[in-house]
């Protein structure tokens, strides 16, 4: 029998959030261990799909590394970041950095309504 390696995967990469959706308790999780370079270095070269989550996965100062770790350790992999979208200013400096590494990478932004309805969904005005 062989055993088949997993070709997607889903990295929490932190469990700190900046919304409060209340769909998710995500952002109550304090002091918890996040993946490491080095955690990230060890992923299957198998991976073809692999989604940068969290929490916010833009907290992370050390995103653009953990993107580099990625596409090294599974350079066939497509990419994709899922944010919630409110930290504009943040999120296109890390991309400047990001793009230069993995220019096919992919950005989700979560839209959960129009207007008042994705307010109250994400728990933050603004949104």
């Amino acid at each position: 029998m062989t055993t088949k390696l997993p070709i997607d995967c889903v990295l929490a990469l932190t469990y700190n959030c900046n919304a409060r959706c209340n769909m998710c308790d995500i952002w109550k999780i304090k002091n918890s261990p996040e993946l490491t370079l080095e955690d990230v270095s060890k992923l299957p070269s198998s991976l073809r799909d692999v989604n940068l989550s969290g929490g916010e996965p833009f907290l992370r100062r050390d995103l653009p590394e953990i993107v580099a770790a990625v596409r090294k350790a599974c350079p066939k992999a497509r990419m994709v970041i899922s944010t919630n979208g409110f930290l504009t200013p943040v999120i296109d400096k890390a991309m400047d950095k990001i793009l230069q590494i993995a220019p096919d990478i992919g950005v989700a932004i979560s839209i959960d309504g129009i207007g008042e309805m994705h307010n109250t969904v994400r728990g933050i005005p603004g949104g």
